[in-house]
């Protein structure tokens, strides 16, 4: 199984950059391979500089594989899910590489690298939501690439989404993303099960429970959403998710096991209080609360207020502390 693969291209040139390639299957293979016959003359080269190859494969994954070929590699971020990073089955045959960042503990064989990283953890977006771009967070492949703006074979300025790259160069295809510019619950996936809404922030988690599932706007009581960083609410304000049986929450609220601390709720005559305020037909999992102080009327609960439904409401995996 490849994703990218070159193949007899004989006194060419190729140019690849800004590229994000993913294997998620079981059949392992390369995310990037260049192919045996590649290079039958010394005329072609391969300038690739500033991708992304990504391999989840559980076994015999490979992010970057050069079967043989000239290359000129520069600014990529290879992850494997088994440790094979790169991959050299043409030692000796003319390569050129530098700032790469690697998941694996080394380099293949002969193969020599200037500027490069081994043994790096990276921050990405979401790998269960399959984006890899980097988070500002990130500290494996952030700020350690190259200026190619100037490179004489390939120059280039922006990344994989047209934002210029600006003075300081990431290893991989996409420039950082700052989570934390997100504002709305809605913000990034589409709320299904398989692309659920993603929750990086306070402001993200707070506007959910001011505007997704109450009286006022109930657009997001069948939502999935999924918990990508623990929260501190700081014991601000909260609505409950779901406030009664006409508005009730039906979807999937995923915690990801991230932890979200300090939930204060102060509802005395209110009925079905917490996190989630009346679930029916819910699924809540993987979430993990530290720090509760909730208060309410009737059916009142750090997590869930109340669940109903035809079929059960589904609690799975979850935890409070330090509450009152």
């Amino acid at each position: 199984s490849t994703a990218m693969y070159t193949y007899r291209l004989n006194d060419k040139l190729i140019y690849i950059w800004n590229n994000i390639v993913v294997i998620d299957n079981n059949l392992g293979g390369s995310a990037f391979y260049i192919s045996n016959n590649f290079l039958e003359s010394l005329n072609s080269t391969a300038y690739i500089y500033n991708n992304t190859s990504v391999n989840l494969a559980p076994v015999n994954g490979v992010g970057f594989r050069r079967n043989t070929g000239n290359i000129d590699l520069k600014n990529h971020l290879s992850y494997s899910a088994t440790n094979q990073s790169y991959s050299d089955h043409s030692p000796g045959a003319p390569m050129t590489s530098s700032n790469l960042s690697s998941a694996s503990t080394g380099y293949p064989g002969t193969w020599t690298c200037t500027n490069c990283r081994v043994s790096q953890t990276f921050d990405f977006v979401s790998m269960g939501s399959l984006d890899f771009r980097l988070k500002t967070s990130d500290a494996g492949a952030k700020g350690f690439g190259a200026d190619l703006s100037n490179d004489p074979n390939l120059n280039f300025t922006t990344d994989i989404e047209g934002q210029t790259r600006g003075a300081t160069w990431d290893i991989g295809a996409s420039a950082t993303f700052d989570t934390t510019t997100l504002t709305k619950w809605d913000d990034m996936g589409s709320g299904t099960t398989n692309d659920p809404y993603l929750l990086f922030n306070k402001t993200q988690l707070q506007d959910m429970s001011a505007d997704a599932c109450n009286a006022g706007s109930a657009g997001g009581c069948t939502a999935a959403v999924r918990l990508e960083e623990d929260i501190n609410l700081n014991s601000e304000a909260w609505a409950p998710v779901g406030e009664d049986l006409a508005n009730c929450y039906s979807g999937t609220f995923d915690g990801n096991n991230k932890t979200i601390s300090n939930l204060t709720i102060n509802l005395p005559t209110q009925d079905f209080v917490g996190l989630i305020g009346y679930g029916c037909v819910a699924t809540v999992k993987n979430v993990h609360l530290d720090g509760v102080d909730v208060t309410g009327k009737n059916s009142v609960g750090s997590l869930m207020g109340t669940g109903a439904g035809a079929t059960r409401t589904e609690v799975q995996n979850c935890s409070a502390k330090n509450g009152t």
